[in-house]
This record gives C-alpha cells, structure tokens and sequence, in this order.
C-alpha cells in the first residue's frame, strides 16, 4: 500500500486539522494516544472512567472523518451485553466523555441520538491526528509521545476480538504513516535507530506475544518478547521502547512463576528507568521489584519499593497510578497477614477510585477489600462486597472480574459451612471463564471444586475435577498452582489407598515447588514422602491442614486478588 492510500484512508477532514509552528503554546487538552494513551487538561493527567472509555475515544478520534451508529459502537465495544445494555453502557460512557475535567472535551463531541463523531479542532493537540494530518512526530503534544510507539502501546483488548482487529491495522498503517515522515530526516547509516525492517520485526513479535497473552500461552510470549529485545539490543535511541518489552518479559515470568529470573529482570527493568529519568516509568519499575521482592518472602524490601513508586506518583499528581500503588501495598499487607494495614490501604484505593470516576477500577477495589475482608474472618461482610464487585464488573463488561467475584463469594460461602452455596458460586464462575476461554481461572473454579467435594466426602468427583485441573495447569504451564494441585491430589490417592500414585504425585510436586522458590512447600512434600516411605500413609493426611496461597490476577482494571486453596505443614518444618 503506498503513503499516500495509507493517509487518505486514516486521515480526518483535512480542514478540522489545525497545524502547529514548532514552539508554539500547547492547547488547554493533549491527547496521547502514541503510547499507552493519556489525556492531560493542562498539563495535568486525567483518568480514564475505564479501558473502554480509551478505546472508545481512540476508535473516535481515528476514524473522526465520519459519523458513526450509536448501535455500531455498542456492539464493537460491548459485544457481549444484551443490546439494551451494551447501549446504557455507551450512554454512561459518552456522559463520562462530555463530562470530564468541567465538559474539556466537550466541543470536540458531536453526539446526536443515534450517531457519535470526534471533531477535531484548535482546542486539542492530539498526535495522532497530527500524524495523519502530515506534521513531523516531534510536534506530537509537548514531545510526550514515546519514539517508536504505537497506537496504545502495551494495550490488550482480547475480550473485545472487532476492536483488536481495527486496533491490529490502524497500528500498521500508522506505522507506515510514520516512517514516511521521518523518513527524510533519517540518517542514510542510523546505526543507533531501529532500521523500517527491524522496526517491523518487534512490531510482529510484540503481536504476536500479545495474542499468546490472550490465550494464557504465557511460555511462547515469553520467548517472542525475548526475541523482541534481540532485535532491539542496547542501542541507546531506542531505549524506551526496550524498557516496554523488558516490562513486558518481566510480566511473563512473573505468570510463569520463574521468581529467580523475574527477580533479576525487575531488576535490570529499574537500573534502565533510572538512566532514562522518567518518573511515570521509574515508578511502574519501583512497582514491578516490589513485587518480586515480595515473592522472595522480602516484604519490607517489597513495602519499601512500593513507596518509592507511591511517592513518585503522588509527585506527579497521577492518580490512577496512585491508585494503583495502594492496591499493591495493600496486597503486600495482606500477604504479610497484616489485615488491619491492608484494609486501610484497600479503602484509600477505593475511595481514590470513586473520586476520580474510575469504574472500573472502583469494581477491582471492592473486591480486593472484599477478599482482605474475608480473610480477616469476615465471610458474611465480604459477600455484599463481592456482590457490589461484581455488579461493578457487569456493568463496565470485565467479565474476568464477574469470575474472580464468583469465585471468591464461593470460598466465602465456604467459610460460612455452605457447601450448596458454594458449588453455585463455583459453577458460576467455572461456566463464564469456560465461555470466555480463560484457562486459569477454569483450572482455579475447578480446584476449588475438587475440595469442595473432599469436604463432601465425594471422593470420585474431587478425583476426575483434579485430574483436569492438572491436565489444564500443565497445558499453560501455571507453575504457581501445579504444585498444590499435585500435593491434594496426593493426599486424595492416600484417602483412596493408592500409594505408588501419590508418591508419582509428590515427586512431581517436589520439582515444581523447586522451579518456584517455594522452599517451604517443598520442605512439606519432602516430608510426605518419608512418611510413605516409612509406611504411615496417615501422617501425609494428619501432617497438613488447609490453607491459601494468596497471589493476584492483573486486570485492565488494576490488580484483583484470589486465594486458591493450598496445603500447609500443621507444624513448619
């Protein structure tokens, strides 16, 4: 396709495009969409009501040459809500859009009855309209936009296949549209730069990493962002965008469970931020060693790094971010156990959430006070928690939220000795993960429901449910969980007197237990196997007691806790 095909068919009206001399002011709205995508009125940063309300605006902004059907945005956006309420969905987030920062974008909304189209005018600086209207990309908004990004840098939609689709081509094409500008400009022997052939390898790999994402194929995306930063390498103009697939990497290991490695990766993540001297990004890193600290057992080095981020963040006015950075303390308190510290930051989170008209993030923060709460001892207050969680989740269409929030009212059902209850809460959550093809929490519904059956003394059911459960785990390579499942389903081949079969299960257990750093687990199995050597099958029953690993699922949303049920030594060893 050549230049000038890509421009016509992306390009806006060419007269609602206003040109800019360089050093001219900036307009009172900056919008970023070269990048994970931002608004600022200003100079300030705004928060997005939810990750729909950027994808809807950026849909709008992109494709500002014409009008377009209220019922064709509902269903790209909402494609799996009843049309009524795909539709109110819409409405709530056009009010949010006319609305914001005292009505800021207002004036570039024409919003009719049935129809909706972004106006663009001299009021917003907005780069991608400046791409597509044929200014150099150092004019993009005060410079903010990243070298070498793309339309919603790092963004993933996979619950929403047509607008992944649009967002996969309108990339390419941008893409073209970008080179072609600096095409002049570029040195003949860049060396330092990306060359147009390397650029569109990453730009593939980063792809296709994403869509294994999508598809809980943690492992191949894994080696595709590996191979990304290969062809990035260490060249210093490109800095930033290695500093995104490092991030992206450093995320892969963490859902792989590779703790040694993610350590060091999270590691190398802010040794680069830190040359680079972005504070958005120093924090993102502070964020990402806090976590791995904590999955060493490191909690005050992990509460420390935490605050790093918090203050760089409150520094910048950011609060999404600061919300963001109390979601995480919180979860670091409450790994600890220290319920009260987690509750009081879970709260501020919250009320951060609702004050700055983040829906989606207020639906993520109710659950995660929600399942502290729980945890607490208070399974009857975290019902109507997780129930508003949930409704929260419905109404903004997260429906791997609606999942997490069945399936923790489940354990709190549990909790309360309601087992009739519970399975409900549990199928629940197993059918819309099956619809959705999520296979972690799949495996999770169905973990939970195997012990729900050993508690029901349904051993047959509990056996065919783990059996799946570690078919599936095994399939994604979910190492966090595969050694738990291993140890129940060993514990349940003891109830049935199978003993070769829970050894097979232990040594298995053994070896994944290792892969994750979990020396305390490990040191459990190793115990269980003794006793079976030593021919007290008993004591591999009686030696352990329930108990929860307490781990997190990054939303779109911002971080939800879980707790999947686990075995623990009565006594540590």
């Amino acid at each position: 396709m050549s230049i000038s095909l890509v421009m016509d068919s992306l390009s806006p009206q060419r007269h609602h495009v206003v040109t800019k001399a360089a050093g001219r002011s900036m307009g009172r709205l900056q919008l970023q969409l070269l990048g994970p995508g931002q608004l600022r009125v200003s100079g300030r940063r705004v928060a997005w009501r939810s990750a729909k309300a950027l994808a809807l605006l950026t849909y709008l902004v992109v494709e500002s040459a014409r009008s377009h059907a209220r019922t064709r945005l509902a269903g790209l956006l909402w494609p799996d809500s009843p049309p009524a309420r795909a539709s109110h969905s819409l409405r709530q987030t056009l009010h949010w859009m006319r609305s914001v920062e005292h009505g800021a974008l207002a004036p570039c909304l024409e919003i009719t009855r049935d129809t909706v189209r972004f106006l663009p005018s001299a009021d917003i600086d907005a780069d991608v309209l400046q791409i597509l209207g044929g200014q150099a990309r150092s004019n993009a908004p005060g410079g903010a936009s990243q070298p070498g990004a793309e339309l919603l840098e790092g963004r993933v939609f996979a619950d929403l296949p047509e607008f992944e689709h649009w967002l996969d081509v309108r990339r390419r094409q941008l893409g073209v549209a970008i080179e072609a500008l600096h095409a002049p400009a570029r040195p003949p022997a860049a060396a330092a730069e990306l060359s147009d052939r390397e650029a569109r390898s990453v730009d593939a790999l980063r792809t296709a990493a994403r869509r294994a994402e999508g598809v809980q194929g943690f492992a191949n995306a894994l080696l595709l962002y590996e191979r990304a930063l290969a062809v990035v390498g260490d060249r210093d103009a490109v800095r930033e965008q290695r500093l995104n697939l490092m991030l992206a990497r450093e995320s892969m290991l963490d859902r792989l469970g590779q703790r040694r490695e993610q350590a060091m990766a999270a590691a190398q993540c802010l040794a680069l931020a830190e040359r680079l001297g972005d504070p958005s990004l120093l924090a993102t890193a502070w964020l990402r060693v806090a976590g791995t600290r904590a999955h060493r057992g490191d909690i005050n080095g992990a509460l420390q790094a935490c605050s790093q981020a918090l203050t760089g963040l409150r520094g910048l006015g950011d609060k999404p971010g600061e919300a963001e950075a109390l979601r995480e303390r919180a979860w670091l308190h409450w790994r600890a156990g220290a319920h009260a510290a987690a509750l009081e930051d879970a709260r501020e989170a919250l009320a951060l959430c609702r004050r700055i008209g983040d829906t989606g993030g207020e639906g993520s923060a109710l659950h995660n006070l929600a399942e502290i709460t729980r945890d607490a001892g208070s399974p009857l207050a975290a019902l109507g928690l997780f129930e508003a969680a949930h409704d929260l989740h419905w109404s903004t269409g997260n429906r791997q939220g609606m999942v997490l929030a069945r399936f923790g009212t489940g354990h709190a059902w549990q909790m309360l000795g309601d087992a009739t209850q519970a399975e409900r809460r549990f199928l629940q959550a197993h059918e819309i993960a099956l619809q959705d093809g999520e296979q972690t929490m799949i495996a999770r519904a169905e973990h939970a429901l195997a012990m729900l059956y050993v508690d029901t003394g349904e051993l047959e059911r509990a056996h065919e449910h783990l059996l799946r459960v570690i078919s599936r785990d095994r399939s994604i390579n979910y190492a966090q969980a595969l050694g738990h499942d291993l140890v129940d389903l060993a514990r349940l081949h003891v109830m049935r007197d199978e003993l070769i079969e829970a050894r097979a299960a232990l040594s298995e257990a053994a070896v994944w237990f290792d892969g994750v750093e979990d020396d305390a687990s490990g040191a459990l199995v190793a115990a269980m196997i003794a006793a079976l050597h030593a021919g007290r099958p008993g004591d591999v029953v009686a030696a352990t007691t329930r108990d929860f690993v307490r781990t997190a699922m990054p939303l779109a949303e911002g971080k939800v806790y879980c707790m999947f049920e686990a075995r623990r030594a009565v006594h540590p060893p």
